[in-house]
């Protein structure tokens, strides 16, 4: 991948760490992988500019015009465009340079609400040219967030859905790891701040993450119920489950994401909000997805086998269909200690289907 971007877009002393792509987030965003990165910056403030020669395409603005925790909030996202089949966006940034406002009149906008927030959602077209170290934006202030997403997608590509049909726009197009349009020693630099917070910081490749995680025929990947599809058009749909490598250590972890009501867990899992089982090579406790096959048989995941309150039943039944329930339990009496003859579905068990 060429090089295309000659400055990063901000102090490197200012990044604390760099999320990957494919972060999961089923408490407080999606359980599906985010298809974009990002910077969390160590202070509030911080002026984002210009990574290369760049050409605006779209200013997003999103109002609060209701929240308990954010009333008159304004939010933008900066979509730009780096060659005809490659563009990347900026999102969560305050404080737009005025010379890339657009017009009032510019704006399309829609209101939505939900839970407890009022949302004013206003888009316009541009063809704004900056050049390289402009200041285009600030980071967040105190009363949101310090982190700044950076998206970049390929429409030449795909990210690899088995069925992309049902994830809308969000299955057009591929993702794309922004640092690898750098050179070094600047992508070093990123490569070398990727992780979980500033002290967790990824070893294992693939260190920038993906999404691409379906497997055709095997129980890996994106699943969603039945009797009840998710829409991944919407980003923030919670009616998927993702059974995966863990992103932060995909050689020795399970990530499972969900929030599925029948099959979310009930324990506060840290430093993330979801299970991740410890991988086992073989057997049928904790094998890694990619390896069952609709053979017949029930796996079985959990935790900690000697303390864990909740374990997980599953079985690839088709190429494209996958049972799985959750079981609660005492401490200890984990379903995958007992012999595996003994495994079986109750009524309580969900189906699942690409």
């Amino acid at each position: 991948m060429s090089s295309v971007f000659s400055r990063l877009p901000m102090d490197v002393n200012k990044i604390s760490f760099v999320a990957p792509i494919g972060v999961l987030a089923p408490n407080c965003g999606t359980p599906l992988p985010k298809q974009h990165t990002g910077f969390v910056l160590n202070e509030l403030g911080v002026p984002l500019l210009a990574l290369g020669d760049l050409t605006i395409t779209q200013i997003r603005k999103v109002t609060f015009s209701s929240s308990p925790t954010r009333p008159g909030y304004v939010d933008y996202a900066i979509f730009f465009s780096v060659r005809t089949e490659v563009t990347g966006h900026f999102g969560h940034v305050t404080e737009l340079n005025p010379n890339l406002q657009p017009a009032a009149s510019a704006y399309r906008c829609s209101t939505y609400s939900s839970v407890d927030e009022t949302v004013e959602s206003c888009s316009a077209d541009t063809n704004i040219k900056v050049a390289a170290g402009i200041q285009i934006a600030t980071s967040g202030t105190a009363s949101h967030s310090a982190a700044i997403d950076m998206g970049m997608s390929d429409s030449k590509i795909s990210d690899a859905y088995v069925n992309p049909t049902r994830y809308g726009k969000l299955g057009v197009v591929g993702t794309l790891c922004p640092w690898d349009f750098y050179s070094n020693p600047l992508k070093v630099q990123l490569y070398a701040k990727i992780g979980l917070n500033s002290a967790l910081l990824i070893t294992k490749n693939p260190k920038c993450g993906t999404v691409a995680v379906d497997r055709a025929g095997t129980a890996v990947g994106r699943w969603t119920p039945q009797s009840n599809p998710g829409n991944g058009a919407d980003p923030a749909d919670g009616n998927f489950l993702v059974l995966t490598p863990d992103i932060y250590n995909p050689e020795t972890r399970v990530a499972f994401s969900t929030r599925i009501q029948q099959l979310a867990p009930i324990t506060r899992y840290e430093p993330v909000s979801y299970p991740r089982f410890p991988l086992q090579a073989a057997g049928r406790v904790n094998l890694a997805p990619a390896s069952i096959s609709a053979d017949g048989n029930i796996y079985c995941y959990v935790v900690e086998s000697s303390s864990s309150t909740e374990s997980f039943l599953l079985q690839l039944t088709a190429a494209a269909q996958l049972k799985i329930e959750h079981r609660a339990h005492a401490g200890g009496e984990s379903t995958c200690n007992k012999p595996a003859t003994s495994w079986a579905f109750s009524s309580n068990a969900v189906v699942l289907i690409r």
